[in-house]
């Protein structure tokens, strides 16, 4: 499914419902918050941008950032957050490195625009703020463009998104996620959260970081109201548990660094967060002692470990016992697969072979299924089945292991060195040499 298309339903359905409050406290409902992405998808449109281009957008969260996704994403493009307080150079990087065709930036990030490495320039929308001193559209403009109606939705192979990894193993990669991947994504978390309308959402992470996935997309597909934290409130313990109280949220996300600072300095004892009744983290390990206290003093909500590489949004999950005994001292581990395969899915895929290759396996579960508890055993080579991390994870032919390959060449656009060797770990094998070849040199 499209992403614009939740948008667009909860605008038929809750017109005059809150969609989005930012930083500053302004409420936009669904109606204001579906028209001005319209009229974004109209500027873009009327200034030559084509479905399947990309368009970058560099601010502090707002409304307008919200809206201005999904324009991007109604008139068939694909948007490309960045860091806002991230050196200048990064971000023209970034931005050049995938062709943008146009850009929305803060005043703030004027600097990106100079030096541009391409003749090519992208056309330059400005948020509200400081004159940048560089050509460009205020954004108030853009709000002024006729809607484009209707819009041009891709279809769920269309690209939605690209995020790019921190490259810390070198330089940062961009990762193309398509509205499929996404919708997978956000079809899981409503089966396995059950939103509603009534329900609050916190909007923790940057819209550069995969977390805001599902910020972004799973209340505006139930109808439901995001609030926007801003960088400074975020990183503010106190502040942070004074925001959840007062305004009664009932959905939490965020790296566990940040559960672990509220449990420490959030004085959550002064503070009623009843009101949360599911709480999420991920991307890192909960200390076990920080999880009990935060456990201890929301003891209502549901907690929920999730992980998975920028590929999947998250693939694997665990939902953690509640009360936390107080002897544990070891980190809770991920335990499921979020997602299924059908079984047309899974004929379409392994025709020709009644085993899967571990690489086919990887690359299902990078469009996000699950491999189906029949599927038979085999050894892979010499490697014996129970060397693996996972024993389905299996392969026989030539045949399947090429399938795997051709799925993998297809679905995977970021691979990072280290990703590949923490591969390797688990099979407990003496491997004298290796290389990576690029078939496309």
């Amino acid at each position: 499914m499209n992403l614009c298309t939740y948008l667009e339903r909860a605008a038929r359905e809750f017109p005059d419902r809150v969609a989005v409050v930012d930083p500053s406290g302004r409420e936009w409902t669904y109606r204001q918050l579906d028209d001005t992405s319209s009229r974004v998808a109209g500027f873009l449109a009327a200034r030559g941008v084509v479905p399947g281009d990309r368009v970058g957008v560099i601010a502090p969260k707002s409304a307008e950032v919200v809206a201005t996704l999904f324009g991007i994403m109604k008139c068939g493009a694909a948007y490309v957050p960045a860091d806002y307080t991230a050196p200048v150079t990064r971000n023209r990087t970034l931005l050049s490195d995938c062709a943008v065709a146009a850009v929305f930036l803060d005043p703030s990030c004027a600097g990106i625009m100079s030096e541009w490495p391409t003749p090519a320039v992208p056309l330059v929308s400005w948020f509200a703020g400081d004159d940048p001193g560089v050509p460009g559209v205020p954004f108030g403009d853009v709000c002024a463009q006729a809607p484009l109606a209707p819009s041009r939705l891709t279809a769920d192979d269309g690209l939605a998104y690209i995020l790019y990894t921190s490259g810390s193993t070198g330089v940062p990669k961009g990762v193309k996620l398509t509205h499929g991947n996404a919708s997978c994504y956000v079809d899981w978390c409503s089966d396995e959260f059950q939103p509603v309308p009534e329900d609050r959402f916190s909007s923790h992470a940057p819209f550069h970081f995969d977390l805001s996935v599902l910020d972004l997309y799973v209340p505006l597909k139930h109808g439901s109201a995001l609030y926007l934290i801003s960088e400074h409130l975020g990183k503010t313990p106190q502040e942070l548990a004074a925001f959840i109280a007062t305004n009664r949220l009932t959905m939490w996300y965020s790296t566990p660094s940040i559960l672990s600072l509220l449990a420490q300095f959030g004085g959550l004892e002064k503070h009623d967060c009843s009101s949360l009744r599911v709480v999420q983290f991920a991307g890192e390990v909960f200390p076990v002692k920080h999880l009990r206290s935060i456990v201890e003093r929301w003891p209502q909500a549901r907690f929920y470990n999730l992980y998975g590489p920028t590929e999947t949004n998250v693939c694997t999950f665990a939902r953690i016992p509640t009360p936390i005994p107080p002897d544990r001292t070891e980190p809770y581990p991920i335990e499921h697969y979020c997602f299924r395969v059908t079984d047309e899915e899974f004929d379409a895929i392994f025709a020709a072979s009644d085993v899967a290759a571990i690489g086919a396996m990887h690359a299902l579960q990078s469009r996000g299924f699950e491999v189906p508890a029949d599927v038979a055993v085999v050894g892979f080579d010499d490697i014996p089945a129970a060397s693996l991390s996972t024993p389905r994870l299996t392969t026989v032919t030539q045949d399947a292991r090429r399938a795997g390959e051709l799925l993998i060449d297809t679905l995977i656009d970021s691979i990072e060195t280290g990703e590949i060797h923490n591969s390797l770990l688990p099979v407990h094998l003496t491997i004298r040499d290796s290389s990576v070849c690029d078939h496309g040199a």
